[in-house]
């Protein structure tokens, strides 16, 4: 399950970063003013700059202008930047295999964060403009949604539906839409993500321990769904699930709502997950 070692260790692992002098001014001004200069960024690619250089020149890049326009700009760049840092990626899976993309993941997972928290952090503070005021729920988000997003990215890939089998039987407790959805993966190695420090570091002491993003379920081992246990730790993940779309039905999006309430209402989520896990296997077993 989530746990409040999500929230510490999201901001633990992103606080260096965010401590850099002036860096949530920049980001702010680049909110309030949409970023120029595409030219500019296609040079920057076409010479092999990384991403966040690419991404840093862009924010740099700013005149004064509504901050709707630069919430839709910092989308844009947010696909940018997508494309070019999953490039690399997939070519050291391709011609190196998995080894070594566990450690370009492990490597590079500093640089990723990072640049999560500027395209996070102008996505919140638009939203604060908007309206013209911020929660200090908000203001945590940031590095947490950020951690979170980043770990979807490196995650999904590896990831899998539920069978058609298991999906079955779970149809007459959760809701379509979620086990249509719902992808699974399990991740226990301290790879620079929140989830494989979590589960790696609940395997070590023998727990088990998931850490669900949007529509993608991480357990550091798949649950045993013929045990009384393993059926309602997914049935509780599967209802986070549930939750993140509420927020939306794109996943990462579903992750700055769901990040800002977590933190706002994190035991009231988690028993509303459990609470709900147990009973929708009790209406299981009863049907056998």
């Amino acid at each position: 399950m989530l746990s409040r070692l999500l929230i510490s260790a999201a901001i633990s692992a992103t606080l260096v970063a965010t401590a850099k002098a002036g860096f949530f001014e920049d980001v702010g001004r680049a909110v309030t003013a949409p970023i120029t200069a595409p030219i500019k960024a296609a040079q920057d690619i076409a010479s092999g700059k990384p991403p966040s250089t690419v991404v840093q020149n862009q924010l740099n890049l700013h005149v004064g202008a509504p901050a709707v326009a630069a919430g839709s700009t910092l989308n844009l760049i947010q696909k940018g930047n997508d494309f070019i840092q999953k490039v690399p990626r997939d070519a050291i899976q391709n011609n190196l295999g998995g080894d070594w993309l566990a450690g370009y993941d492990a490597i590079t997972g500093s640089q990723r964060v990072q640049q999560e928290i500027a395209f996070t952090a102008g996505r919140f503070l638009t939203q604060c403009a908007s309206v013209g005021a911020c929660s200090i729920e908000q203001a945590t988000a940031v590095p947490v949604a950020a951690a979170m997003r980043d770990a979807y990215k490196v995650y999904i890939g590896n990831s899998g539906p539920l069978s058609p089998q298991l999906t079955q039987i779970l149809s007459r407790v959760v809701p379509w839409p979620v086990l249509q959805r719902a992808r699974w993966t399990v991740g226990n190695t301290p790879n620079m993500t929140v989830p494989g420090f979590l589960n790696s570091g609940n395997s070590a002491f023998g727990n088990g321990h998931a850490v669900t993003l949007g529509n993608l379920m991480i357990f550091s081992e798949m649950p045993n769904v013929n045990t009384y246990s393993g059926a309602v730790w997914l049935l509780h993940e599967l209802f986070h699930v549930e939750q993140y779309l509420r927020y939306s039905g794109d996943p990462l999006e579903s992750i700055d709502g769901f990040a800002v309430d977590y933190i706002r209402n994190y035991g009231g989520m988690e028993d509303e997950a459990q609470n709900n896990a147990v009973a929708r296997l009790n209406v299981l077993q009863a049907g056998y």
